[in-house]
């Protein structure tokens, strides 16, 4: 019977290795179009914009193409986890090899240098950056091809001493991080050529809380030119993005940078790097490889991928004249004039403005018309009432149809002030899992902190995240993760009080804001919290999916500062996840 049994599965794993050994490499659909497989390995988080602004660019454009169909599987490098790393992709894509990688930023593609050959040997690979990071300068391997978007820095600094003459310092904001340090030679001997023109500072060797002090201080003839700032002396690290943010609050002197993806966040604009622009040129040097041409364009290609783009607010916030603005600049969020605003109310009362005054003239031209009449037919005495009636009638529909009209533009009113209440609900509300969203959230924790200040009432922040969610979505799918993340919104939304406000703070990242409580009473919501989830049963198609959360603890104490209050939680968190996970851990200091 054994014998039996091993001849069997024998035979069927000879059966599936021969079916597979005879499928084609594309999938041709019936209607000519071809199925493709793009990896995309990125340096950084998903959430930051430089990689967001990029990944739109590459499939944007090569959604174009009527003959493509891609499906994208994206990796995000975990800096203190890429040892592992090479080993966990080459199983992931053991059996659904992509057909083309594209890596972007220069630490994915050191990576990308080093383990290409174990882990993807073979696959052609398009490497996009810029050119103010630091990138291997050997020969490339055959299968590699690098696009780096030019960035002339010199040419951000004569922008804004073009469009704000009166400079005569400017601050240079960047990190302490290894990728920012590695930027500082290149950048110092760039701007070597300003000696003697403008007194320039460099800010980089500094906590961020000695650098937003700074940055406080800086007013006059000055301006700060913002690089990025992963992580500073101290090795805190920091979004870039919510640095900036943070040092807009603080300065009092215009802010320039040289990256597209910081517009719309408080600076000035300058001759700024466009990620889009990169990630389209990444797409069209795609789309011979996607198509199966035999060729493969090895080599380094350089492009311009900067614009003069600014910010019409701060434009008008610094009396910057536009007459300064290079040739060709884009101004952006400029704010619409009084014609624009009000021009369908100006157009509206002129209509009925016109209309009342053509009534007026019907009812005076009525009128002489029946005062003619009447004398007429008070001669005659002939069909008096039924031309009185008759123009009556005239009068009673004219105002019939005015009163409709205003009943009409009564409804549309009202029709109107539903739409904006929804779509005011709908910008403050998470799609996915029904809760607030980050934007409500930081305005209730804003508005806590007045009140704490004005009361003395303190107030209680708890930070949760899923942990191992990651594992989720590669085990049972994407669908799986977002079922799981509306079951625990639910399950979080039970267990706080009726006047706690839970929100999603980002991916499975989840915020909650406990007013007027202690800390015993925000560690027991956090216990309980934590106890209904990891009790829950949570299953997806039939699978029972274990879950747990782990969640930091803090209140807000004299001298907080909202960011202090939400750090201080996602440090107590991260300090559980180090330490097991499913737990909830009270932050330090508190």
């Amino acid at each position: 019977m054994k014998k039996v049994v091993a001849k069997s599965i024998l035979a069927t794993a000879f059966f599936f290795i021969i079916l597979n050994m005879l499928q084609p490499a594309d999938c041709v659909a019936n209607d000519g179009v071809i199925n493709k497989k793009v990896l995309i390995i990125d340096s950084f988080n998903q959430d930051l914009p430089i990689s967001k602004i990029f990944l739109k660019g590459v499939q944007d454009e090569l959604a174009q193409q009527a003959n493509l169909k891609i499906n994208y599987y994206y990796e995000y490098l975990d800096q203190e986890n890429l040892k592992y790393l090479p080993k966990y992709l080459k199983e992931k894509y053991s059996n659904q090899k992509p057909d083309l990688i594209i890596v972007h930023r220069s630490v994915a593609f050191e990576f990308m240098l080093n383990h290409a050959e174990f882990v993807f040997p073979g696959i052609p690979v398009i490497c996009a950056g810029d050119t103010r990071e630091k990138y291997n300068n050997e020969v490339l391997p055959p299968n590699f091809m690098q696009v780096l978007g030019s960035v002339d820095i010199a040419e951000s600094f004569r922008v804004l001493l073009k469009t704000r003459p009166i400079t005569k310092k400017i601050y240079v904001v960047i990190g302490a991080s290894d990728l920012e340090r590695g930027m500082m030679s290149k950048l110092r001997e760039d701007l070597a050529q300003f000696s003697g023109q403008v007194e320039i500072i460099y800010l980089d060797n500094l906590t961020v809380p000695e650098m937003l002090d700074k940055v406080s201080t800086i007013t006059g003839d000055a301006a700060i030119m913002y690089f990025f700032a992963f992580k500073d002396v101290a090795e805190t690290s920091y979004l870039p993005r919510e640095l900036m943010n943070m040092i807009y609050a603080r300065a009092k002197v215009p802010i320039y940078t040289t990256a597209g993806s910081y517009l719309g966040s408080g600076i000035v604009g300058g001759y700024l790097f466009n990620g889009e622009l990169l990630g389209k040129k990444v797409a069209d040097l795609s789309l011979g490889i996607l198509q199966g041409e035999k060729s493969f364009p090895s080599g380094v290609e350089i492009f311009p991928a900067a614009e003069y783009v600014f910010d019409w607010r701060e434009l008008k916030r610094w009396d910057i004249d536009p007459n300064y603005l290079p040739y060709g600049s884009k101004v952006k969020f400029s704010e619409p004039s009084l014609w624009d605003l009000y021009q369908g109310y100006v157009i509206g009362t002129i209509v009925v403005l016109v209309l009342q005054a053509m009534l007026i003239c019907g009812l005076l031209t009525n009128r002489r018309k029946r005062k003619k009449a009447e004398a007429i037919l008070a001669k005659m005495n002939v069909n008096l009432e039924a031309m009185v009636m008759e123009r009556t009638q005239e009068l009673e529909t004219a105002n019939k149809e005015l009163r409709t009209a205003k009943e009409r533009q009564e409804d549309l009113i009202s029709v109107l002030s539903q739409l904006n209440k929804h779509l005011d609900f709908t910008s403050r509300t998470d799609a996915l899992t029904g809760l607030f969203n980050r934007r409500h959230m930081t305005e209730k924790v804003e508005a806590e902190f007045e009140r704490f200040h004005r009361t003395g009432r303190t107030f209680a922040v708890v930070i949760g995240d899923v942990d191992h969610f990651k594992q989720v979505n590669d085990t049972y799918g994407h669908n799986s993760g977002d079922f799981l993340l509306r079951i625990v919104a639910d399950e979080l939304r039970n267990a706080v009080r009726a006047y706690d406000t839970v929100s999603r703070w980002g991916g499975e990242e989840f915020l909650c804001l406990l007013p007027e409580a202690d800390i015993n009473t925000a560690l027991k919501v956090a216990e309980r919290m934590r106890s209904m989830i990891v009790n829950k049963n949570f299953v997806w198609e039939g699978l029972s999916i274990p879950i747990s959360m782990t969640f930091g603890v803090t209140i807000a104490n004299t001298g907080d500062t909202m960011e202090r209050v939400i750090n201080r939680a996602d440090q107590a968190l991260y300090k559980g996840k180090e330490s097991g996970r499913n737990k909830v851990v009270l932050a330090d200091g508190v």
